[in-house]
């Protein structure tokens, strides 16, 4: 009878161990990821992976609003691609 008392106390141990672990992960990406990192970071990775100028007004996370998915927003979007930059006016 021990022993089931130990693998339950080790297996109730080890859930809460990881339930803590998430609502840590999800309070410290809400504390990490606000607007300002947000349009900081979108303006940075864009020009360098879709060779174009994204501007936005604001883009915000939602952690629980489509829980267990993490969804994105952006207001005002605009995205200036920089394709054609190299090609002549007259050749567009």
């Amino acid at each position: 009878m021990a022993l089931h008392k130990k693998i339950l106390k080790w297996t109730i141990s080890i859930i809460l161990s990881l339930i803590l672990l998430l609502l840590l992960l999800t309070i410290g990406t809400g504390i990490f990821l606000t607007t300002q990192n947000l349009n900081d970071l979108v303006e940075k990775y864009s020009s360098k992976f879709l060779n174009a100028e994204v501007k936005s007004d604001t883009i915000s996370v939602h952690i629980f609003k489509h829980f267990p998915y993490l969804t994105f927003s952006m207001t005002n979007g605009e995205v200036i691609s920089g394709v054609l930059q190299p090609v002549r006016d007259s050749s567009r």
